[in-house]
């Protein structure tokens, strides 16, 4: 009877740790603030969601959402990760030839731009305490090069320009961003 107990909660125990949670840095509000087209400035609670191509600002009981047509620029201070990240609202083609606005998370800025979007994946892996194997949802990163010309390429290499994804962030300057002036029009 105790083996029977014993193999109970073991089994339960491993269901519970396939279906945890992550908090992943999409899912949480952060302070930081917006710059819209019209050149307006929100300073409060932020929320983005890359995927989808969405921005939401709360300030005290009011919350606004806006696409990245309507969005210049966005910098939080992610507490997950306790730095400040930017995003900037740039044309791109995803499919076909037709460009239209995306949120892109800048990286590093130079000769050859670093950007970056987030993707949720769900990826299977094989279990060495038992046999089978278990699926999680995870985030992952597509990196893009953008050239002085203005071009968006995806970066399909195995690394990203021989460094890890916190290497470059931990090289970044922290000024003010460039890239506003160089995409407006």
């Amino acid at each position: 009877m105790k083996r029977v107990v014993f193999f109970s909660l073991l089994l339960i125990a491993s269901v519970g740790y396939g279906q945890q949670t992550s908090n992943f840095s999409f899912e949480q509000w952060h302070k930081g603030y917006v710059i819209l087209e019209g050149g307006d400035t929100l300073k409060g609670q932020i929320k983005y969601n890359l995927q989808a191509d969405l921005v939401q600002f709360q300030n005290q009981n009011q919350v606004e959402t806006f696409t990245a047509r309507k969005v210049v620029f966005i910098e939080i201070f992610d507490a997950l990760t306790h730095e400040y990240r930017r995003f900037f609202s740039l044309p791109f083609a995803a499919q076909g030839g037709y460009k239209s606005p995306v949120f892109f998370e800048l990286l590093a800025e130079g000769e050859m731009t670093l950007l970056s979007r987030e993707a949720l994946e769900y990826r299977t892996y094989s279990s060495f305490y038992y046999y089978g194997s278990y699926t999680r949802l995870v985030l992952v990163y597509k990196y893009y090069l953008l050239d002085r010309n203005g071009e968006i390429k995806e970066f399909v290499g195995k690394k990203v320009i021989g460094f890890t994804r916190w290497a470059i962030k931990a090289t970044m300057f922290r000024s003010t961003p460039k890239l506003i002036a160089s995409t407006s029009t």
